[in-house]
């Protein structure tokens, strides 16, 4: 399997920001046709997942990057059909670069920090995901990475991932902004709704915001 690189993820000045589906273990990637669209970079899940060789076939099969999520301490037995994965601390990304090469997608979790996101950067990440667990209820907090990521995307050519489950209004806020990636997951996998008639209306709400309209 190719591995997807930054070019495959960011496709030059007019690219837009993508998606990155959080997918849990009970669910089937194959009953999500929304995948083979464009403006869907990959997936991300647990290095746990159940079935993880079925969802790297999936993801395989439609040119979609497969992204696991590690905890500090974890194993690097890391599946050669695993695009990359996702750590929570810098101090891992130079044991992981060395373990699984230079093609090998490194994300670092930051939080609200932008300190920490440039100590990533500096590390050899690839890219750094903002997140605050109260960004949902709490509009200052979501204010907060809107403001990380519109700076970031001013100063940094990094590029930087929104982690969480925003409305498809604040979807489009942070392409705006400057989000190079929007990762969303509960809100997809609950409720009535089929996945795809979920995850549509939050590529209509990304796809009209241009990279060129970013100050990168």
């Amino acid at each position: 399997m190719s591995l997807p690189t930054d070019e495959d993820w960011i496709e030059g000045e007019d690219a837009r920001a993508r998606l990155i589906l959080d997918l849990p273990p009970s669910f089937d990637l194959a009953a999500l046709s929304c995948l083979k669209d464009r403006m869907v970079a990959g997936v991300i899940t647990a290095i746990g997942h159940p079935d993880l060789m079925h969802v790297g076939v999936q993801c395989s099969t439609v040119s979609k990057a497969l992204i696991v999520r590690l905890e500090p301490g974890s194993r690097l037995d890391i599946p050669s059909f695993v695009n990359g994965c996702e750590l929570e601390s810098a101090s891992g990304v130079a044991k992981m670069r060395q373990a699984m090469g230079p093609n090998f997608i490194i994300g670092v979790v930051v939080g609200d920090e932008g300190h920490q996101a440039v100590v990533a950067g500096e590390a050899g990440a690839d890219y750094v995901t903002f997140f605050s667990q109260d960004a949902e209820a709490d509009e200052d907090a979501f204010e907060t990475i809107l403001g990380l990521c519109e700076w970031w995307g001013q100063t940094m050519v990094l590029p930087c991932a929104v982690s969480g489950n925003p409305t498809t209004d604040e979807a489009r806020r942070l392409a705006e902004a400057g989000a190079d990636f929007i990762i969303i997951g509960n809100s997809i996998w609950q409720g009535t709704a089929s996945p795809d008639e979920v995850v549509k209306p939050y590529i209509q709400a990304i796809s009209g915001v241009r990279r060129e309209q970013w100050s990168k």
